[in-house]
């Protein structure tokens, strides 16, 4: 598996896709199916952050996505404020930000 960790500190959910890019930054794949959810922190009486939430997104790695893998150079990240939720208008404040790490937890043998 590769495992994205977001820390949202933003007051929404939000849409994640993630490409893979080659070395002349062409999009080769991607490592999401479809747009991942990161959710939502809690929120105070006045609609700011209390404290950010961190999500863990696990990617399976089939065998085609480790051979997009090995070509990839680059990982593009693209994400969508999901406002729905919001009955009034939200204030953006400096210390709102998405964290992304991306780790992996796998086996892997390099010749014999």
């Amino acid at each position: 598996n590769l495992i994205l960790t977001a820390t949202n500190s933003y007051p929404f959910s939000i849409n994640l896709v993630a490409t893979l890019l080659d070395g002349n930054k062409q999009a080769i794949g991607s490592l999401f199916s479809s747009p991942s959810l990161i959710q939502v922190p809690a929120l105070d009486g006045n609609g700011k952050v209390i404290t950010p939430l961190k999500s863990k997104l696990y990617i399976p790695l089939t065998p085609q996505k480790i051979s997009v893998l090995q070509k990839a150079r680059y990982v593009y990240y693209t994400s969508t404020f999901n406002t729905g939720n919001q009955p009034n208008q939200v204030k953006f404040y400096s210390n709102y930000t998405l964290d992304l790490l991306l780790t992996a937890d796998i086996n892997y043998t390099i010749g014999k």
